[in-house]
């Protein structure tokens, strides 16, 4: 996010729902993001409130080899890639289960999605600022 001019920090603690806070510093607007780790293996997700914009969703890493030059020798270093699934709330409370769970969110709509979030901080309406609510398995 810091890449598109955003001011990105950690959630407080006492904010169970959301993980970080992105604040676009030229309208003051903000967005709050929900982020879940899932490995391959393990297929379910809880989401326990709804108190977020946006679910992004890192799957385990995979690893590219890029060449690098050390020490005057060609060598090959493994590089860390992530791939990010960038989900609404709107989308999230849609296809929520029971007990919170939700399907599998791995959509290519929703591979590396960023475009969202940047659309959601440089629109022209406020975000909602409310207070914690739609937590329903809180």
């Amino acid at each position: 996010m810091m890449e598109f001019g955003f001011i990105v920090s950690l959630a407080s603690p006492s904010m169970p729902s959301y993980d970080l806070l992105v604040v676009n510093p030229i309208n003051n607007k903000t967005c709050k993001l929900q982020v879940k780790f899932r490995s391959n293996s393990n297929s379910t997700l809880s989401i326990s409130c709804f108190d977020f914009d946006f679910l992004v969703l890192l799957d385990k890493p995979y690893h590219e080899y890029v060449k690098v030059k050390l020490d005057g020798e060609e060598k090959s270093r493994p590089v860390a890639k992530f791939n990010v699934w960038v989900v609404n709330k709107e989308w999230v409370k849609g296809d929520c289960e029971a007990f919170g769970y939700l399907r599998n969110p791995r959509y290519s709509d929703y591979l590396h999605n960023w475009e969202q979030v940047v659309s959601f901080l440089t629109s022209a309406n406020k975000s909602s600022q409310g207070t914690q609510q739609n937590c329903p398995h809180a």
